[in-house]
């Protein structure tokens, strides 16, 4: 058996990121340049593990960038086999999705299993109506389950029976949207290995999607990682595509890194500076000292406490310095707090407190202890809406009313009432 195959995911065809028409053509570029290298190396197919596209309700522009691009992998005989991500469903009511339209004509081979009241059922690629839970060729059949989230593990632990029937000398692929537990760094309802684990005997590469960053586990778990930065937080993620090589029964993993726009972070603390003017200096500074990419994303977060109205300080003119640096996208966070800012919460906080002294006047009981009661409460209603738990609660109570050695001790008032 000597085959080659790409595979690729979270490619997000139609994302016009931060409202930028240069962001849409980036993510179509992106994938066009992998279908470069498919062609180019004359792979015998080629893999998309969900989120082909950016939304379940995608516009023309979007749907002939796709159609456009898949075709050349059409043109020269490189069959697509592809499954829903959970950016691709179809829209609550509908019946179909974009992916569907793409399968029926032609462009690829949609998989997905069949969930019926009897179980799960992996019924072989149908032609004639272009759909099917599992396609062969040559010697590798491959298997596609779309994005089910936190039910993918139960639909596995369904279609064990199913994997294991169709087990024979065919080396064996599964296509999965789903992230594994240890890296999904902003999501739940990951995978365990030891879910995948009980699947091992049945199939020798796991193609996974839906986590923006590259990673491998164990020699038959592989994910590629998007194609470009889909946000902020993706800088600095290994992100690609894999191109592997099938010889004999050897696995040739290659992960090859794709081209993205230079998307630079940095963050400036403006604590200390008094006036617009000397945050425009340091800004500048910041800038001289550093080396930026013509045509870049540049992301500057500010920080700090603003000796001044925060309308005094122009985001407009700091974006306009860096398009002067040659950045063709300026984000500017002010991430900072004013003066006014901590005085109307202070002066709030002094009202609450004023409040609370009146309403807790009433309870004679309570005199003794009246500013401890009150900065009790102060103290839980801000922590409250950060969910605490039981423990954060009591010892507040043990730190503010009730400290230890004003305890009431229901032992010893029993016994003295007795004596």
């Amino acid at each position: 058996m000597n085959m080659e195959f790409i595979h690729v995911a979270d490619v997000h065809l139609g994302y016009e990121q931060y409202g930028s028409h240069e962001r849409f053509l980036d993510f179509g570029d992106a994938f066009n340049k992998v279908v470069n290298y498919a062609i180019e190396n004359n792979v015998d197919f080629f893999l998309i593990s969900g989120d082909l596209f950016n939304k379940r309700n995608i516009n023309p522009k979007t749907l002939i960038q796709a159609t456009a691009i898949l075709r050349r992998l059409k043109e020269s005989g490189i069959p697509v086999i592809a499954i829903e991500g959970n950016h691709d469903r179809a829209l609550y009511g509908d019946k179909l999705s974009w992916m569907n339209y793409l399968s029926k004509e032609g462009y690829i081979h949609l998989l997905n299993v069949k969930i019926e009241e009897s179980g799960v059922k992996l019924n072989p690629w149908n032609e004639r109506s272009r759909s099917g839970g599992y396609v062969e060729i040559g010697d590798v059949r491959i298997i596609g389950i779309r994005y089910y989230g936190a039910s993918t593990s139960k639909v596995l632990e369904m279609v064990e029976d199913e994997l294991r029937a169709l087990r024979d000398g065919k080396f064996t692929i599964l296509m999965l949207h789903a992230g594994m537990e240890r890296y999904m760094p902003y999501a739940e309802g990951g995978l365990g290995y030891d879910q995948l684990s009980k699947i091992r005997n049945f199939v020798d590469y796991v193609a996974l999607g839906h986590i923006h960053k590259h990673y491998e586990v164990g020699g038959w778990i592989f994910n590629p990682g998007s194609l470009e930065n889909w946000n902020s937080q993706e800088v600095g993620w290994r992100k690609g595509f894999f191109h592997i090589k099938l010889k004999n029964d050897a696995l040739e993993v290659k992960h090859i890194e794709s081209e993205r726009r230079p998307f630079l972070k940095e963050d400036l603390d403006i604590g200390a500076l008094k006036t617009p003017s000397e945050i425009m200096e340091r800004i500048k500074t910041l800038l001289n000292s550093l080396e930026i990419p013509n045509g870049c994303i540049f992301e500057l977060n500010l920080k700090g406490s603003l000796l001044f109205d925060r309308s005094e300080l122009r985001v407009e003119e700091i974006e306009e310095i860096l398009k002067e640096r040659g950045v063709l996208i300026p984000r500017v966070n002010l991430n900072v707090e004013t003066n006014s800012m901590r005085e109307v919460a202070e002066k709030r906080e002094d009202v609450e407190r004023s409040v609370l002294r009146e309403l807790v006047r009433r309870y004679s009981q309570y005199s003794e202890i009246l500013e401890d009661f009150v900065s009790t409460i102060m103290s839980l209603r801000r922590i409250i809406p950060e969910d605490p738990s039981a423990e954060e609660i009591l010892s507040i109570l043990e730190r503010g009313i009730w400290k230890e050695e004003e305890i009431w001790d229901w032992r010893r008032a029993f016994a003295d009432k007795k004596n």
